[in-house]
């Protein structure tokens, strides 16, 4: 018998959850007492993913010409789009704060979607997974902005799962009436909800065979551009689970990587390693991690449902809730399904196939000059920036106090710097840009504590180090 908290179906409904979402809860929430009474030991157990794993996107043929339309026209797309925009201060949906020309990630995935349905007159479905947090808002947004587009959209929304006490792992709502109190249960939640909702059936009864899931935020996450190498990939090869990674480098230190445990391929969250053993993923060994795009053939998907073999990697995260304390919330990423699928794959793609903004740094790059919007909704790098002096994209970071909240953030700014030359941006203290200015190379601009720095009106800053109220190193 347990010595743990065993939650019961009963209790649960009496704080309000759904039936079907008690008992997804309580699977989770004994998988994780099963394993806080027997610790796995599985580091040692634990190696890297064997090459032939990987699939390289420059081995990947072009999709011809002729078969676009097809490959489409079978195709579904998801967009997770759970998240409050909370990193930045806000209440709303994050798929709603504006990225260029006043532009939201859904109206880009809507014009995205619009874009390939005109150009190759098929009917390729637009799906949004919404958490309680995020649903009713973005109903209201469809309803009222894309209803006479050339694209069918249509919204599900994922399980409510309550947070639960650190000591004794009980159930921290009393009642359904605060969702602080509650937590959307992570991206895993996708399969079986997409299924719960009919819209899995309906599509194959349609006649779709593939669904391409990625973040709403990630700006990188789209179907195709030009030769549609992905598309290709999963219509004509015989893998029915396609994840999409990319090369690590050593500041990614969150994320899922792919490990070889025993025979298994899984993804494994960085998040819940131990501090002591996290030297053991060096990017070295472990060159890639997960993009959260994903393909997924939609008849195996199905019965991997039905035959109750959909098992996902459980994630112990801590949240802080405001006047109550940290608590714990049990969650699965979609990725770690492809333990679950023996022909599915890794797809080893550009970085730019994931463009993910969790923070005011990152809305800085993407709102920049460094970025243009294409007619077909896709954010590219500016061709003005020369990728081979500078292959990366700038690294940004900001103090919090001042800069990360997005109203703050906007308020720092008369017009965004120009930093088609930047290498590495650092600000710290309260700091303010005025407009038409240049920074290039590594720019350090820190105000001490009781100063204020004002950045004048068409300045350039290459090299530069910017202390006390406006003092210039080189």
């Amino acid at each position: 018998m347990s010595k743990y908290y065993s939650p019961t179906k009963e209790d649960l409904v009496k704080i309000g959850q759904k039936e079907e979402e008690a008992e997804y809860f309580i699977k989770l929430h004994t998988k994780y007492t099963d394993t806080l009474e027997e610790p796995l030991k599985v580091y040692e157990n634990i190696s890297s993913v064997p090459a032939d794993f990987f699939i390289n996107y420059s081995d990947i043929p072009d999709c011809p010409q002729e078969k676009i339309s097809e490959y489409l026209s079978k195709l579904v797309v998801i967009k997770l789009n759970g998240g409050l925009g909370t990193t930045m201060g806000l209440n709303d949906p994050k798929s709603t704060i504006e990225i260029q020309e006043h532009f939201t990630f859904l109206d880009l995935t809507v014009r995205q979607i619009e874009y390939l349905n005109r150009k190759f007159n098929v009917n390729l479905p637009l799906v949004f997974m919404n958490s309680f947090h995020t649903h009713h808002k973005t109903q209201e947004i469809i309803s009222s902005k894309y209803k006479n587009l050339k694209v069918e959209i249509h919204c599900f929304e994922q399980r409510k799962l309550p947070r639960i006490h650190k000591d004794n792992l009980r159930p921290v709502p009393k009642n359904n009436k605060n969702d602080k109190e509650w937590h959307p249960p992570g991206s895993g939640d996708v399969f079986e909800c997409f299924y719960n909702c009919g819209l899995l059936q309906k599509f194959i009864d349609a006649g779709k065979e593939f669904v391409f899931i990625s973040n709403v935020e990630n700006l990188g996450g789209i179907v195709g551009h030009k030769n549609f190498k992905l598309l290709n990939e999963a219509f004509i090869s015989k893998h029915n689970f396609l994840l999409e990674v990319s090369q690590r480098i050593p500041t990614d230190l969150h994320g899922g990587i792919l490990v070889k445990e025993n025979s298994h391929v899984k993804l494994m969250e960085l998040s819940q390693i131990p501090r002591e053993k996290i030297h053991l993923f060096s990017y070295n060994q472990f060159k890639y991690w997960n993009t959260n795009n994903m393909w997924v053939n939609l008849r195996s998907l199905l019965n991997h449902i039905k035959d109750k073999k959909l098992n996902l990697q459980l994630v112990v995260n801590q949240r802080w809730v405001e006047d109550k304390g940290n608590f714990l919330q049990l969650e699965c990423p979609a990725g770690s399904a492809i333990q679950n699928f023996h022909s599915g794959r890794a797809l080893v793609v550009p970085n730019h196939r994931f463009r993910d903004i969790k923070t005011t740094a990152g809305l800085f790059l993407y709102q920049s000059s460094l970025f243009n919007i294409q007619k077909d909704g896709e954010l590219i790098l500016s061709p003005k920036r020369d990728q081979s002096a500078f292959p990366n994209l700038p690294l940004v970071k900001f103090s919090k106090a001042e800069f990360g909240h997005i109203d703050q953030f906007g308020k720092r700014f008369k017009t965004l710097p120009d930093i088609l030359e930047l290498e590495h941006l650092t600000v710290s203290g309260d700091v303010y840009f005025g407009s038409d200015i240049v920074l290039k190379g590594t720019v350090i601009i820190v105000a001490e504590f009781g100063s204020t720095i004002h950045i004048p009106d068409g300045t350039i800053l290459e090299n530069k180090i910017v202390t006390g109220h406006l003092n210039i190193l080189e």
